[in-house]
Formats: structure tokens, C-alpha cells, sequence
């Protein structure tokens, strides 16, 4: 009975909309509300809520990248940024945030390293992130990168695609990860 969605702008026109809609009556009404993150600039990625008052966005800038999360407790009244310390480094790109249920979420971004995308774990609602660790996520290949869509969960497992044709996967909320080869060259 509980549907959260984003606003976006049809028209082709390109305006960055914050805005997103819920129903918790199976779709009988509707309520309509702002996502405050504090800079009009930001783009919102994705929305990802655990129950009709609970959610969790992921914003970014389209040009200068970093980016982060910002979580709501009241339907979408008020938006708390979270792991503010993540997605600051000249190199982040925030791509998308995932809740498994109300404690445990992860983040993914780009590359920072040479070896490894930014991805970050929470087990407390998002009071806290860890990043995870390098050996428990494979190598990325030179110039790799993820998208903002592209992305899939179910149960404990989540995935995402990137620009070299790779499917990463979880099938334990984020602990662990693996890299699938795919017959798709870009995900684009």
C-alpha cells in the first residue's frame, strides 16, 4: 500500500526537480512534498523508503560530483543529511542509496582509487557509514565508472551496472561483493 516516487521534469527542458510524491492507501491519495537538501543545484538520484514515513535520497551535482544522502522520519516534512563525511573528495560521484530494511543501507559512487568504487555500509539507520572494505570488493577496471540508474534489489541482494559492461552484486546487504562479466558493453 506504501509508494514513494520522485518528481522529474518531462518536458525536455532539463529542470532539476526536488520533489517527490507517496501514497500509503494503495494509491486512493496522494501526497505531494519537497526534498529539501539545501542546494537547489543538487540532483536527487534516487528515493529509497522502508515504510510510509521513512525514506532515504541520494543527491549529486552533475558537474562537480561528490554528493550524499539525506534521510526523512516525518513522510517527507523534513530531510536530515547523513554521512556527510562520505563523497567529499575532489574525485566522489554519488550514485545511489539502497535500504535493505530500517538499519542496514549502502551507497555506491564512482571510483576514488585505482582500484576500487566508493561504496559505504550502514547498520544503524544511517547514524553512522562505514566504506567497505577493499578486500571485500573487486578491482575496478581502468576508466570504469557506475550510473545513477541501473540499479536493482531484492531481499538481501542489490546490483549495479557500469560503463564497461559489469554487473556488480551483493548477496549480503553490502558485506561482500562480486563482479559479473555481461554480453553488454556500456550500461549507458
Amino acid at each position: 500500500n506504501t509508494v514513494w516516487a520522485l518528481g522529474y521534469d518531462g518536458s525536455g527542458g532539463g529542470a532539476n526537480v526536488q520533489e517527490f510524491t507517496r501514497t500509503i492507501d494503495g494509491g486512493t491519495t496522494w501526497t505531494a512534498g519537497i526534498i529539501n537538501v539545501g542546494n537547489l543545484n543538487l540532483e536527487i538520484t534516487n528515493i529509497s523508503p522502508v515504510n510510509g514515513t521513512t525514506a532515504w535520497v541520494g543527491a549529486v551535482s552533475p558537474t562537480a560530483g561528490m554528493g550524499g544522502v539525506w534521510k526523512t522520519s516525518n513522510g517527507g516534512t523534513t530531510w536530515t543529511q547523513q554521512n556527510a563525511t562520505a563523497y567529499t573528495n575532489p574525485s566522489s560521484f554519488f550514485n545511489v542509496v539502497h535500504f535493505f530494511n530500517a538499519n542496514v543501507g549502502i551507497t555506491q559512487g564512482d571510483p576514488i582509487t585505482a582500484t576500487d568504487f566508493e561504496v559505504y555500509r550502514t547498520t544503524d539507520g544511517g547514524a553512522t557509514w562505514a566504506a567497505v572494505p577493499p578486500a571485500n570488493m573487486p578491482n575496478i577496471i581502468s576508466g570504469e565508472y557506475g550510473y545513477n540508474g541501473g540499479n536493482v534489489a531484492a531481499g538481501n541482494s542489490f546490483w549495479f551496472v557500469t560503463n564497461l559492461g559489469k554487473l556488480y552484486r551483493t548477496t549480503d546487504m553490502g558485506v561482500t561483493w562480486t563482479k559479473l562479466n555481461t554480453p553488454i558493453t556500456d550500461f549507458a
